[in-house]
């Protein structure tokens, strides 16, 4: 079954969207309490730093992955999505955390911009192992089909070299403010002002033809 699907990797266990989403709430703020402290340990100095709350939240609704051991008690490394939801009459981010996408779009007048991947942290233990792209790579699968069309995106402040380089490593193509802009139809910094990179999963988005 989908929903008990836990994958092994390079000694760590995957801890799948659907595997997450029957666990307990226990379990999953057991979890965000270590990803939270994993993000601020180990994040650049700019890193957003979701509440354990805030985590078990994604979790719970199948937008994050967690890295754990084999006996799923000490956690390895973690990465979440985070819908951005617009509305039209005021055009900015929404917060995703308290409520499914799907509520949040019941009426009609928003729509999702981007799903940006983000709290991407690995155990310095774990680092160099290619353990953040198979995460990332999880995440973005499990997600793919229920947000179809919707472009992946990640903002990553210049001092957080080692998720710079998953990004990379991913081929993730670098943007600019601008281009990503048009892209979204929103601003993607949205008034962030630490340096950083955006990033796109070139496989979300699809480009327009050229006319013949």
């Amino acid at each position: 079954m989908a929903t008990e699907k836990v994958l092994h990797f390079n000694g760590s266990l995957v801890q799948t969207a659907d595997h997450l989403s029957v666990q307990p709430v226990e379990r999953l703020l057991f979890y965000g309490h270590q990803v939270n402290r994993l993000l601020k340990e180990l994040g650049g100095e700019h890193t957003f730093h979701p509440s354990p709350m805030e985590l078990a939240g994604s979790m719970k609704h199948r937008h994050a992955v967690v890295l754990t051991d084999e006996d799923g008690l000490e956690v390895h490394g973690a990465v979440r999505a985070t819908p951005w939801i617009v509305t039209d009459d005021i055009n900015k981010k929404g917060d995703m955390i308290k409520m499914s996408p799907l509520k949040a779009l019941e009426n009609g007048d928003a729509r999702i911009a981007a799903i940006e991947i983000g709290s991407l942290v690995i155990h310095k233990d774990e680092q160099r192992k290619k353990k953040g792209r198979q995460l990332v790579d999880e995440l973005c699968k499990e997600i793919a089909n229920s947000y179809l069309g919707v472009p992946r995106v990640a903002v990553v402040t210049n001092d957080n070299a080692p998720s710079l380089h998953v990004f990379d490593a991913l081929h993730w193509v670098q943007v600019s403010t601008e281009d990503a802009c048009r892209l979204l139809g929103i601003d993607i910094l949205d008034g962030w002002e630490p340096e950083s990179t955006i990033f796109v999963d070139p496989s979300s988005i699809q480009l327009k033809e050229k006319p013949v």
